[in-house]
């Protein structure tokens, strides 16, 4: 969980600071619920300013088994907008990835960049390539005519997910653990980033969440949109 608290210490955490007494177990149903429910809502959002999107992947473990978390970053605004799990990386399909992405944003990409993964590049070809208009450009050696294009936006991304999985990977039990869904939308909705003015990735992206509470919020809306589906 964020904070690296397991749902004990985190219902614990609950009862000495807010005196709301709850179980363990029941923390952790509403990090595998709502973070989910969240992320299912927000997929129903466009993105503004995709114009510029990378790609990236983050080792993890579950059950002692080695995973790679898969995701998709809207540059400009530092919007996660696809996510997806793997036990594979060399052999990685990405189409599923890439589709997930495109749906999110309000307009094709110009570029696209990635490290040298084959997937990447297949999915590239599969997906963008044949669109045309507007055309756009996959760099995977992150160069291009001699300028030097770096993914640092998206390292500095995944080493923020590095914390969370080193500090909180308790009770992670299937292939793609509530604490993904948690983390994108503490990522995307919560957490103010100095590198876009001390906001949101998602109020940089064009979404306002009204409120003091953001995640309630969130919470609320995402549940209208089951009622009303």
């Amino acid at each position: 969980m964020p904070g690296g608290l397991s749902p004990n210490e985190a219902a614990r955490s609950l009862l000495e600071d807010d005196d709301i007494e709850v179980s363990g177990r029941n923390v952790q149903r509403w990090v595998d619920k709502y973070p989910k429910m969240i992320e299912a809502f927000s997929r129903l959002l466009k993105i503004q300013g995709g114009d510029v999107v990378s790609v990236d992947e983050k080792h993890f473990k579950s059950n002692g088994k080695s995973m790679w978390f898969f995701n998709t970053m809207c540059s400009p605004t530092r919007f996660i907008l696809s996510t997806d799990t793997a036990d594979d990386k060399l052999n990685y399909n990405a189409d599923g990835l890439f589709a997930d992405m495109l749906k999110r944003l309000s307009r094709h990409p110009r570029m696209i960049l990635s490290d040298c993964l084959r997937g990447f590049g297949n999915a590239f070809k599969k997906i963008l390539a044949t669109n045309p208009v507007p055309e756009s450009i996959h760099i995977n050696n992150l160069a291009l005519k001699g300028k030097h294009i770096d993914n640092n936006m998206h390292e500095r991304q995944s080493g923020s997910l590095a914390e969370r999985l080193n500090g909180g990977t308790h009770g992670f039990g299937s292939d793609h653990p509530g604490l993904f869904s948690m983390y994108v939308v503490y990522y995307n909705f919560l957490r103010s980033h100095m590198g876009i003015g001390g906001i949101t990735p998602a109020e940089k992206a064009g979404i306002i969440i009204s409120g003091k509470d953001k995640l309630r919020t969130l919470i609320r809306c995402a549940a209208a949109s089951l009622v009303f589906a």
